[in-house]
């Protein structure tokens, strides 16, 4: 009975460990994915602010030509 108990207790243990492991990768992993986007995305944003008051400079020019 005890060895059951003990066979248990390092099967839960191992699941236990490998689950906050697992937790922690996965964590790890989807944060620098979320980083990655939100990077992108700041990115993008920055790059279409800046080809936006470019186009409007540029239009501004031409006008006053």
């Amino acid at each position: 009975m005890s060895q059951t108990m003990g066979k248990t207790l390092a099967v839960t243990d191992a699941s236990t460990v490998a689950g906050t492991f697992g937790a922690a990768w996965l964590a790890n992993v989807f944060g620098q994915g979320v980083l990655a986007i939100v990077g992108v995305f700041i990115g993008g944003l920055m790059v279409s602010l800046w080809v936006i008051s470019w186009g409007r400079q540029a239009s501004n020019v031409e006008d006053e030509l």
